[in-house]
């Protein structure tokens, strides 16, 4: 996999990221009932696990291009 490639997945995967959506709410949500700390806390680990999301992405998605050229 091309470093090209990679950065264009994870410029998708941050425009997905800074839409608003579900975990965006929960963001504001809890940042504005528990405060600026629980939010930072919370979008950090969506961050982590979207991280861990986007190496298993493309970890398959190799697997499947070394299988089928």
């Amino acid at each position: 996999m091309q470093i090209d490639h990679i950065l264009a997945f994870n410029a998708a995967l941050l425009i997905a990221l800074i839409s608003p959506g579900p975990a965006f709410l929960l963001v504001l949500r809890t940042g504005v009932s528990c405060g600026k700390s629980a939010g930072l806390a919370l979008g950090a680990g969506q961050g982590v696990a979207a991280a861990f999301w986007t190496l298993a992405a493309l970890a398959g998605l190799e697997g499947v291009f070394q299988l089928f050229p």
